[in-house]
């Protein structure tokens, strides 16, 4: 496919989606130019909707029956999925805890649609789930994981309305920990394993992982919501040292890489677990 074309097929298809989720809440998506969603894209995507709804209902009702207790804040939050259905239960100091409260969050982005009647009671309990991650982030600190943990919720509560002041505090103190990481001359976040270790410069002995790439993310949206451009610029250094280190060519994606660094040859490349 033309770029052009890929363009146009792509902005059709976001304008189609993006109809289908706010059909009930009043917002107006004007599609760009020669943008417009087709009646049959439209149905296919209506159609994975509606066959999706009662699946992400029941798991978003039984995480309220095995996580909303008694506490005014969240203590616990789900992990892994154990053999009986249910799901194992970790603290907030976790990088999966965040995904109780996004979970939440867009399964009322989906009920707009599908039940408007629930909408608002699935957003309530994305911020419920949400209120107790300042443990998480004060406890991975820097942690390259601390983006799954704070960025995904805050991610999923923009998608449904406002996302909360305080959750608003901590995906900033969470990106301002992460920046304080950064190595200018390498162009990248430093930090795997621990994320406080202080590194060399260059640290020809530090690993990255690929999940560090959830942080451009977390640095990118934050960029514009702090004002900081230098956040901004980092987390484009960063995408460009990533993307030189992990992907090649055919597209596939190693999960480690130890001592690779743009513009610094003399540092060997060793890489692990290929993923295609």
């Amino acid at each position: 496919m033309e770029p052009h074309r890929f363009k146009v097929a792509t902005l059709r298809h976001l304008a189609c989606v993006m109809l289908l989720r706010n059909g009930h809440s009043g917002i107006v998506i004007t599609p760009a130019a020669g943008a417009a969603a087709s009646p049959v894209e439209c149905s296919t995507v209506k159609a994975a909707l509606d066959r999706a709804w009662p699946v992400v209902r029941a798991k978003a009702d039984l995480l309220q029956g095995q996580f909303l207790g008694a506490p005014a804040l969240p203590t616990s939050y789900p992990q892994v999925t154990t053999t009986s259905g249910q799901y194992a239960p970790t603290d907030a100091s976790q990088w999966t805890a965040g995904f109780l409260s996004a979970i939440f969050s867009q399964t009322a982005v989906l009920a707009r649609r599908q039940a408007p009647g629930t909408a608002s009671k699935y957003r309530a309990l994305g911020t419920w789930a949400a209120s107790n991650l300042g443990v998480g982030v004060n406890a991975l600190g820097n942690h390259h994981d601390v983006g799954f943990l704070i960025y995904t919720p805050y991610r999923a509560a923009a998608a449904v309305g406002h996302p909360s002041p305080l959750l608003r505090r901590q995906v900033l103190k969470a990106a301002a920990a992460r920046f304080k990481l950064f190595q200018p001359r390498l162009g990248r976040f430093g930090g795997f394993p621990t994320g406080k270790k202080s590194l060399p410069d260059p640290p020809n002995d530090v690993m990255t992982i690929v999940d560090d790439m959830v942080n451009l993310e977390l640095m990118f949206g934050t960029a514009g919501l702090a004002g900081r451009c230098d956040w901004f610029r980092a987390a484009a250094a960063h995408a460009r040292s990533m993307t030189a280190g992990h992907v090649e060519r055919n597209g596939s994606v190693h999960h480690k890489v130890k001592g690779f660094y743009p513009g610094i040859p003399s540092i060997r490349k060793k890489k692990q677990g290929l993923v295609f």
